[in-house]
Formats: C-alpha cells, sequence, structure tokens
C-alpha cells in the first residue's frame, strides 16, 4: 500500500498518511523516461534529526562535541560557585569565599 504523505509516496503498510513533519519513513518514488530504463529510482528524503546526527556523528566534528560537553559542564559549575559566593557575602560572611574556593 501506498500512500501519498506531503506530495511523496510512503510505501509503508499501514501507514496512515501522518504529517510530513511527523513522518520519519518518507520515500519518493521517482519513474524514468520511457525507453530508458524500467525500474523506478527511489529518493530517500531524510528528516532534520537524521540530519543532524548524520553531521555530528562524522569523525572530525566528534571531538568538537565532546568541547561542547565540557564548555556546557564548566558553565555550570562556574554558576554554581557564584551562587554559592553570593549567599556567603549576602550572609555577611565574605571572608570565607576564600576559604571554600580553596577546599
Amino acid at each position: 500500500m501506498r500512500v501519498n504523505v506531503g506530495g511523496m509516496w510512503c510505501p509503508m503498510s499501514g501507514c496512515g498518511g501522518c504529517a510530513p513533519a511527523f513522518h520519519s519513513h518518507r520515500v519518493a518514488i521517482l519513474t524514468t523516461t520511457p525507453g530508458l530504463d524500467t525500474s523506478p529510482i527511489i529518493m530517500v528524503n531524510k528528516t532534520g534529526w537524521d540530519q543532524f546526527l548524520e553531521i555530528i556523528l562524522k569523525p572530525d566534528n566528534i571531538p568538537i562535541v565532546g568541547l561542547m560537553f565540557l564548555i556546557f559542564y564548566f558553565t555550570w559549575l562556574a554558576f554554581r560557585e557564584a551562587r554559592k559566593n553570593d549567599q556567603l557575602i549576602e550572609e555577611g560572611r565574605a571572608d570565607e569565599i576564600l576559604r571554600e574556593m580553596q577546599k
């Protein structure tokens, strides 16, 4: 059974013709010019998530993705420590900040 989904044909049986944005198995079947080749050409359209994963999982980009996780972690750590220091200052214990950082 082929279902027309956003101008594309879906060969998945049981597909209710879901909206193209939520359709993860979109396939376009194009026929060729008569007389040249009678087999259909099948093109698979990738979703945005598939394209994103394809880019970040390339070997050249994996160290960059790892560095992004480190940046997020150390940014979180800096804000956490800043909040602790601000609480000590509000409590009037500003002299304890250095001792807290040296622990």
